[in-house]
């Protein structure tokens, strides 16, 4: 059995065809699919599909590292709910976004597991912690909530998210701040701050958007 997702392209209609079977399991949607390097969540209704919209504009705009975030309205079809009935069928959408690769973390149960990993980067490595500063600086701008992504200090962007969702309230634009991601901006402070140490004496400055 399969889940067959119908969106339409300027180059026109395309079809993704996803085996039950393959599904990995997903809070928030139908589940995921991994193919050539990318990650497929399908959902079947557009009840957060212009949430999950504003979400993503609000976290490229302070340079959120995210990888490219498509998402993509239309037709998904599911299996008969019984053996001989009619396939089901419903407006819903799909998110695409790249596979990441690196050590895992998720602040939903604390903080350890990112301070661990943090700890554990090459001491002397500067650039690294100072592009994780950012990344995290980002993420407590937009009030990133259930902060959660990949730590790969051999990426251009050592730390990336994924299942982004922000602070930020649509109607007015206020964000609202996320405890999660304001202790891991402290972290990621901390974790720059020796390493600074370790290589020179001179002052560590941070603005709004981080290390610069």
């Amino acid at each position: 059995m399969s889940v067959i997702v119908t969106i339409r392209e300027p180059t026109g209609l395309i079809s993704y065809n996803f085996a039950m079977q393959d599904a990995r399991a997903s809070r928030e949607s139908l589940g995921l699919w991994i193919r050539e390097n990318k990650v497929y969540k399908v959902f079947t209704t557009l009840n957060q599909y212009h949430r999950l919209q504003t979400d993503v504009s609000t976290a490229d705009a302070v340079a959120l590292p995210m990888g490219r975030v498509v998402l993509r309205g239309g037709r998904v079809t599911l299996p008969p709910r019984t053996p001989g009935g009619p396939p089901r069928v419903s407006s819903g959408f799909i998110q695409i976004t790249p596979l990441f690769r690196g050590t895992q973390f998720t602040l939903q149960h604390g903080a350890g597991t990112f301070m661990q990993i943090l700890s554990q980067l090459p001491p002397d490595n500067v650039e690294v912690t100072k592009r994780i500063v950012r990344g995290c600086a980002a993420a407590r701008a937009i009030g990133l909530q259930d902060p959660q992504g990949f730590i790969n200090s051999a990426a251009y962007d050592p730390i990336v998210f994924f299942d982004i969702h922000t602070g930020i309230t649509p109607e007015t634009g206020q964000v609202r701040q996320s405890a999660a991601a304001e202790q891991m901006f402290a972290i990621a402070q901390d974790a720059h701050a020796v390493r600074m140490e370790t290589v020179s004496s001179g002052a560590v400055y941070y603005n709004t958007y981080g290390y610069r």
